[in-house]
């Protein structure tokens, strides 16, 4: 990993290592980091021996008046909202029609409308599926990938957060790692921010990740923030029909906009506020069978799963209100035993019974099963495979769970 303080010294360097034939890479909305694609552009814009492609989506722009009006009310807002939020360059020389011959930028998403009668937007456009944007940024060439990232020290090591774009960067880069093996000259860079938000799980990775990472404290510049719009009354009781037939325990899917603001709304007024929600609903006049079948009107107690492609912020207000707070397991098997309530979260011996009983891992444990017990947290890390028997410090254990005494010996050692 090599750092730059300066965007357009990383720019350089990394024309040394590709070359002049540049195709850069870029996550969707937040993600970009823009200073150093702005490098990227005044570089090949300055020089024309340059060929440089961009591919990326939604590209994020600050509302701009249409007419002087308009712009009375419109300036002051942007000013205040959007603060000293730099804009990426090639989005005005694509709305002028000034981009250079030795310049390309092609999108796979595009906002609804934004890029109506712009007609190098239209013509370069990819039409991917978010699926497989990986396998089609490596079918385009790409030999740069760039990305904003958040950066903490975690237990007194260094780390990168992919934050708001983990998804396409994890995707690809086996496929860059495969490509490099072949020969293919690829650089990854990171852009920090201190404003990014760190997040955690998958999103972590260590500096390493990058070959190359620009930190510059002046590049810290405003986040692009869209602003919540008010709520107008239908979507209002919209999202109040929504939160009563939202079911305890269920899974929760939301989007960007007045009607997702809505339904948080209503979710918290049902957890927090039940004596007031309990009266709406009941003006409400709903079908009872309706809410006991699909839904329910009593607080949130075991709570909800959320899953959404996209981190709205109506879901960290549904987090800080205790709502959304459900763990999900990526087993059927035990997440079947959770909801059907046959087991719990806290292990015990039940755990281990009730596996054993719903044939999940056999009484004569197999490696197998030795080590989806630990990958799931039933067995303890501690507990190690040796020669077919459980090893715990310096006592072996049978693997075999028929036996009372040996049944219990293996709760209270591995569990």
């Amino acid at each position: 990993m090599q750092t730059f303080e300066t965007a357009m010294h990383c720019v350089e360097k990394t024309i040394d290592v590709v070359g002049k034939n540049i195709v850069l890479g870029l996550p969707l909305g937040l993600g970009k980091p823009n200073q150093l694609v702005n490098a990227f552009f005044e570089k090949a814009k300055s020089d024309p021996s340059i060929n440089l492609r961009i591919i990326t989506a939604l590209s994020l722009e600050k509302p701009r008046p249409k007419n002087e009006m308009e712009g009375k009310f419109l300036v002051p807002f942007v000013e205040r909202i959007f603060g000293n939020y730099e804009e990426l360059a090639y989005t005005k020389a694509i709305r002028t029609g000034t981009l250079p011959d030795n310049i390309q930028v092609s999108e796979f998403y595009f906002k609804a409308g934004a890029m109506k009668n712009v007609s190098s937007a239209q013509q370069h456009y990819i039409s991917s599926n978010y699926t497989f944007v990986a396998r089609d940024l490596m079918v385009n060439g790409v030999n740069v990938l760039a990305q904003m990232v958040a950066k903490k020290d975690l237990d007194g090591e260094t780390r990168f957060s992919l934050s708001c774009n983990t998804d396409v960067t994890l995707d690809v880069l086996p496929h860059i790692e495969e490509a490099r093996q072949k020969g293919k000259k690829i650089i990854t860079i990171a852009q920090v921010h201190d404003d990014l938000p760190f997040m955690y799980n998958r999103a972590v990775v260590e500096p390493g990740f990058f070959d190359f990472v620009v930190e510059n404290p002046a590049y810290n510049t405003e986040l692009f923030a869209p602003p919540n719009m008010s709520v107008p009354n239908p979507d209002f009781m919209a999202g109040l029909y929504a939160s009563a037939l939202i079911k305890d325990g269920g899974t929760l899917q939301i989007g960007i906009g007045s009607l997702g603001d809505a339904i948080v709304y209503a979710c918290q007024m049902r957890h927090q506020q039940s004596e007031h929600y309990q009266a709406l609903i009941e003006k409400l006049n709903i079908d009872p069978e309706l809410l006991d079948g699909f839904g329910g009107t009593a607080p949130f107690d075991k709570g909800l799963y959320g899953s959404s492609e996209m981190f709205v912020n109506g879901f960290m207000h549904l987090i800080k209100s205790g709502i959304v707070k459900r763990k999900v397991y990526d087993d059927l098997d035990l997440q079947r035993l959770l909801n059907e309530e046959k087991i719990r979260e806290k292990v015990s011996s039940d755990t281990l019974e009730c596996l054993l009983a719903e044939s999940i891992v056999s009484h004569q444990l197999t490696h197998s099963d030795f080590i989806y017990l630990q990958h799931w947290g039933i067995f303890s890390n501690k507990v190690e495979w040796q020669d077919g028997q459980l090893k715990v410090g310096d006592q072996l254990l049978s693997t075999d769970l028929l036996p009372v005494e040996n049944f219990s010996k293996v709760c209270d050692l591995c569990l």
